[in-house]
């Protein structure tokens, strides 16, 4: 078993595909007044299924950005006033960049179809 995944972190760089990320999602509050609504989205998340993580620390989202990014984390979604207003998420997948504001919807769509094995 031990080799198996000493294979697997090896061929993947430690950058697995969604399906099998040990964090899938990481959610990130731009400021305080947005934890709310980012905690409702982590319930969601974890619901669904989704192995997921909220950074609710005071740092600049700049940073929780690009620490997420470090930590090669597939999915970060932001929440800003303007996505707590509109019900949408700012979402980003690693290595690819901005996909633009979503609905939890939409975004889900694509989470199914990279929660399968074999799925790029």
């Amino acid at each position: 078993m031990e080799r198996f995944f000493s294979i697997l972190i090896e061929h993947y760089a430690g950058n697995f595909p969604f399906w099998i990320a040990p964090i899938q999602v990481n959610v990130l509050p731009i400021g305080e007044n947005q934890h709310p609504r980012a905690n409702e989205i982590m319930e969601i998340l974890d619901k669904a299924g989704y192995r997921a993580i909220i950074d609710l620390r005071s740092e600049k989202v700049n940073r929780k950005i690009a620490e997420s990014e470090q930590k090669k984390i597939p999915f970060s979604i932001i929440v800003g006033q303007k996505e707590v207003e509109s019900g949408n998420v700012a979402v980003r997948q690693h290595g690819k960049g901005d996909l633009g504001s979503l609905s939890l919807e939409e975004l889900f769509k694509i989470f199914e179809g990279l929660n399968v094995p074999g799925a790029a």
